[in-house]
């Protein structure tokens, strides 16, 4: 299991709530990858079809970040 750092935390936080913001006014349906979940622990919410702006520009952050993670 990937032992996450505070800095890390901090980050993902602010995407979650930046898509938390983002839901209340944006409807583009993004499949987050599960892996995502498992390598985090933490991100408790469900992201399967999450609304967000830029969809396709989240999700390739996420998918940027998780795999930081994997590799630290």
């Amino acid at each position: 299991k990937a032992s996450i750092s505070k800095e890390k935390m901090k980050e993902i936080c602010s995407l979650q709530s930046a898509i938390g913001e983002a839901n209340k006014d944006y409807h583009t349906h993004v499949e987050f990858d599960k892996e995502m979940e498992k390598c985090l622990g933490f991100w408790t919410q469900s992201t399967a079809n999450t609304s967000v702006p830029r969809g396709r520009d989240i999700a390739e952050a996420l998918e940027k970040f998780r795999q930081r993670i994997l590799k630290s």
